[in-house]
């Protein structure tokens, strides 16, 4: 999942003190870092490192920003994917591994960063029906989400 909060030469004037604030590469790996650290990576499985900048044609590197949070919410994405990797790995296989995996899965649910940064609307109801059908050893939702959410070296 990419936030990209837009590309300027200037800095824009601050309309309001609710409004979200940029970060740079440096604060957005930072963030990123500060929060995938906080949490529990499957056994054997390193902490990743944050996700690359999106190329974009005619925009240099150092112009691109992110909106605060954005380190934390791929964090959490990335964490939730290695997770699911997890859960895909040992589905149908080891039911102890398979049922641990599918618990940390699940606990994005219990994460700040879920309700804060993903929309109630269009992701959260995905994740939730992923889970479900999970429950019930369809691995297909968690399979579409490793597809459609997840960095390709994460798995």
């Amino acid at each position: 999942m990419l936030f990209l909060s837009g590309c300027t030469g200037a800095d824009s004037p601050k309309t309001s003190s609710n409004e979200p604030s940029n970060m740079t590469r440096a604060q957005m790996e930072k963030e990123y870092a500060s929060a995938i650290q906080s949490l529990e990576m499957p056994e054997g499985v390193s902490y990743p490192d944050a996700p690359e900048t999106p190329t974009v044609d005619g925009v240099k590197e150092s112009d691109v920003t992110w909106q605060k949070g954005a380190g934390e919410a791929d964090a959490i994405i990335d964490w939730n994917c290695l997770w699911g990797h997890e859960w895909l790995k040992y589905q149908g296989q080891d039911q102890q591994q398979a049922t641990n995996a599918l618990n940390m899965y699940k606990s994005i649910l219990d994460q700040p960063a879920f309700n804060k940064y993903f929309d109630a609307e269009s992701f959260q109801p995905v994740i939730r029906e992923n889970i479900e059908k999970a429950e019930l050893g369809d691995p297909s939702g968690i399979k579409a989400d490793m597809q459609s959410s997840c960095r390709g070296d994460l798995w």
